[in-house]
């Protein structure tokens, strides 16, 4: 079915299909057909034109939405099969492969991580020049695109953790929280607060071990950031809760370290904070 690199893979949130995305310009929706006792695929191809980065189902089962290399494209397709609603407030879901949204500010960046919102109604996007993206389709009949320029790096990861907030991380080694309201997005904080004093003490022959394969130096003081993510954060992922509140967070990065965050209620954290 493709004949390049599976980039990645999700199932669906009734765990009853799967979609990939490759390098072959294709999403490939896959699912278990009875009749023939053995699992099979429909490619999604036009428009994409470049390497599928990333990919997230819709809560319904039936939209999916996808991000794009060098094409800088965000995009829903339907996945529409034999089952599930036929139409959203993105639209008529029918055929299967049919565009829903197609957006791209026309400035580049590829598209790094796409997510839906715990009802649906809105999908968040990152790109590599450090630009988050919220599409709102609740507001009228044509999504409304908001768009944040950040001082960030890049964002490879995010999430929604509640109903108009979510978490990106990336570059910058520290998951980072956004609050969407009123068409504008906005900063709230980071979610790891940088502490000098947390990796004082005794170096241990194992730290420097450590040091040395991940950082390629032995130095301790001048080489680790004050983070506790040592590089690049991979993934976020919720760990308790949904994204429509969520308590606790996960987070991989390219240090080899899985880190949990764990926060009260969404309304606790936030409520004492200055949106900056």
């Amino acid at each position: 079915m493709i004949d390049r690199a599976a980039v990645c893979v999700k199932w669906s949130p009734l765990e009853d299909r799967f979609a990939v995305g490759s390098g072959s310009k294709l999403l490939a929706v896959c699912w278990f057909d009875e009749e023939s006792d053995w699992w099979i695929g429909k490619k999604i191809k036009k428009p994409i034109r470049s390497t599928v980065t990333c990919i997230d189902w819709h809560p319904n089962n039936v939209l999916l939405a996808c991000g794009s290399s060098s094409d800088f494209h965000a995009r829903i397709f339907s996945a529409f099969t034999s089952s599930g609603p036929s139409e959203s407030v993105w639209g008529k879901h029918t055929p299967l492969g049919a565009v829903l949204f197609d957006y791209s500010d026309g400035e580049g960046g590829w598209v790094l991580s796409v997510s839906f919102s715990a009802d649906g109604n809105k999908l968040a996007w990152t790109k590599h020049n450090s630009t988050i993206f919220v599409a709102d389709a609740s507001i009228s009949a044509t999504p409304i695109v908001t768009r944040l320029r950040t001082d960030f790096l890049p964002f490879v990861s995010c999430i929604w953790i509640g109903p108009s907030t979510f978490v990106a991380g990336g570059y910058d080694c520290c998951p980072m929280l956004f609050r969407y309201n009123e068409q504008s997005i906005s900063f709230v904080h980071q979610l790891d607060t940088k502490s000098e004093s947390r990796y004082g003490g005794k170096v241990t022959a194992m730290k420097k071990f450590q040091d040395i394969d991940r950082m390629a130096t032995a130095d301790n003081t001048s080489s680790r950031l004050p983070t506790i993510h040592q590089n690049c954060i991979n993934e976020i992922r919720i760990l308790k809760g949904d994204r429509s509140m969520a308590s606790e967070l996960s987070s991989v990065g390219r240090d080899g370290n899985l880190v949990l965050w764990n926060f009260p209620t969404l309304s606790e954290q936030i409520a004492d904070l200055k949106i900056v």
